[in-house]
């Protein structure tokens, strides 16, 4: 397990209309990886940011996000298909394409309750 310090990530959570059938809800533990949790999700966030900055057609972008999660909730996820998952579900909270309420968006755990998911910007 991770050495946990104040302010440490225990978990991240994503849903997409977790309250429909072909609904997603995907959780990941800091006790999956070897380094802290804050630091695979922070490469995370800087590269989907990045993708979406780069990305011209933005509408083809959320098409195919959005249909990367449906077809993760169409079975069960790998660790890694959590992981994009997650990512798309951040983004497109990020930007408008998905209100978080209780069946959408994004939950984060960490020892203190407080934790931003803000990429940082150089």
């Amino acid at each position: 397990m991770n050495d946990l310090q104040e302010g440490s990530l225990l978990s991240i959570a994503g849903f997409w209309k977790n309250d429909q059938p072909d609904g997603v809800g995907v959780q990941i533990l800091c006790e999956a990886f070897s380094v802290p949790l804050e630091v695979i999700w922070r490469e995370i966030m800087e590269s989907w940011q990045k993708m979406w900055d780069e990305e011209d057609d933005k509408d083809q972008l959320v098409l195919h996000m959005t249909n990367q999660i449906r077809v993760a909730g169409s079975h069960g996820v790998s660790l890694e298909e959590s992981l994009i998952v997650l990512g798309n579900i951040w983004l497109l909270e990020r930007y408008g394409y998905i209100k978080a309420d209780e069946f959408n968006g994004m939950q984060f755990a960490s020892l203190n309750g407080r934790y931003t998911a803000v990429p940082r910007r150089d």
